[in-house]
């Protein structure tokens, strides 16, 4: 038998600490689940660890029932209740198998997802303020200035801004293709969220500074909001970020899109479980 558990986003009594049991059956013959619980626990490596032993004793009807009963495990890849100091922890409460054949893997996507977070980061720059108090030139803070305009924005406010500005662009506003959309946050821990971003960006780069041009000629220089049209405004007409953007579009769409994919996908022979497959992937 064996645990996958995640933490949820949100800390301390907002958190979900969610815990699962899989294991091949050989009377069905496929890969299955079973959801324990989940609980607000959010905390260091000792502390998931005793939360899934009362889990399992809960489950089991008692901690005699529960020893050595674990045999491998993949939690999320950051923070407490994971890699070997959640192992470790594991092993004291006398919860594991032999550790010698004990398995211990991370969350493949989350691993993947460092391949776009760890080059934008380390080459392109993260957005944010610099050490001169003043804003990044870099492709991530076009993409936070972005979200930040829609934010100042009321729900039933954005979609008008955005209607007038594709209409003096000359845009057909009777199709979904070019009417306004919620875009998420551009968060590089996040799955999705920054490529989607800048697809979104790329697509419509005719509308948006038509729609920062509008925020800024209906507020003044003392409203935040008119300081972000502002800062997206310039940084839209710099080509190397646009560039940047572009290169980040162009990795979403042709490497983390089908990466992401493929994990998530199940197996004829172990069932069709999603996120189940039988080849060892290589991270």
């Amino acid at each position: 038998m064996f645990l996958l558990c995640d933490k949820g986003a949100k800390k301390t009594a907002n958190a979900h600490f969610v815990k699962i049991l899989c294991w091949w059956s050989k009377l069905d013959k496929k890969t299955k689940t079973f959801k324990i619980d989940s609980d607000n626990m959010d905390r260091t490596s000792m502390a998931c660890a005793h939360a899934i032993k009362h889990a399992l004793s809960q489950l089991f009807g008692g901690e005699e029932n529960i020893l050595a009963i674990l045999f491998g495990q993949a939690p999320d890849s950051g923070g407490g209740g994971t890699g070997n100091s959640f192992y470790k922890e594991l092993t004291k409460l006398g919860l594991l198998s032999s550790s010698k054949s004990y398995l211990k893997a991370f969350c493949t996507l989350h691993c993947i997802q460092l391949t776009l977070q760890n080059p934008i980061s380390r080459v392109l720059g993260q957005g944010g303020l610099g050490k001169d108090g003043k804003y990044r030139t870099n492709a991530m803070q076009a993409l936070h200035g972005l979200h930040n305009l829609q934010k100042y924005h009321e729900s039933t406010e954005w979609p008008k801004l955005w209607s007038t500005a594709a209409a003096k662009c000359g845009f057909d506003l009777t199709t979904d293709e070019f009417s306004a959309h919620q875009i998420p946050a551009p968060i590089l821990t996040r799955w999705w969220t920054v490529g989607e971003c800048a697809a979104f960006l790329l697509k419509h780069m005719a509308i948006i500074p038509a729609l920062c041009h509008g925020v800024i000629q209906a507020s003044t220089t003392a409203h935040a909001v008119n300081q972000v049209a502002s800062g997206l405004e310039a940084l839209l007409k710099t080509p190397q970020v646009v560039s940047s953007i572009s290169l980040i579009d162009a990795y979403h769409k042709n490497f983390l899109c089908s990466h992401f994919a493929w994990p998530q996908k199940g197996h004829p022979e172990l069932g069709n479980k999603q996120g189940f497959i039988n080849d060892h992937i290589a991270v």
